[in-house]
This record gives structure tokens, C-alpha cells and sequence, in this order.
């Protein structure tokens, strides 16, 4: 339960970070910046858990993937409330 947890707060965090670099201010927060920086933490949730099928020891699973998924989810939806 801890693990997932930490899947999805990291991911949150992903997602909060990577429309701060994506948008220049909260008033610049259009649909295609929401989607956008959405879709690039998904992106990088499945590279990261394909990246650890190469790893001795770990196993990357599509599971991850959704637990990272719903982290960027929690904070886009978030960010869209407080813009």
C-alpha cells in the first residue's frame, strides 16, 4: 500500500512540475497545456516502467503505470480547480 501511495504522490508531483516548466503563468493554463503535460507523465510513467524490465531485480507492470496515471490525474484535476 505504501509503494502505490508513493507511485502516486510522485506522480502528482510529475504532473504539478511539469505544467509549471509547460506554462508561463496560471493564466496561461489553456485545455492543450492540461492535456499535454497529462499525456507527456503518462508517456514517462510507461518509459519508466519499461526501463525497469531491464533491470536485475525489478519488473516494470502496466499496473504501475496506472497508479502513476491516477497520481497525474489527482493533480490535474487540482490544478484545474485552483486556476
Amino acid at each position: 500500500m505504501i509503494k502505490k501511495s508513493a507511485h502516486v504522490t510522485e506522480y502528482a508531483i510529475l504532473y504539478w512540475l511539469l505544467f509549471r516548466a509547460m506554462s508561463q503563468n496560471n493564466k496561461d493554463a489553456s485545455r492543450k497545456v492540461f492535456i499535454k503535460v497529462f499525456v507527456l507523465t503518462v508517456l514517462y510513467a510507461l518509459s519508466d516502467e519499461w526501463h525497469q524490465t531491464f533491470v536485475p531485480g525489478r519488473e516494470g507492470t502496466l499496473r504501475d503505470v496506472g497508479f502513476d496515471t491516477i497520481g497525474a490525474l489527482i493533480s490535474l484535476n487540482l490544478k484545474k480547480r485552483s486556476v
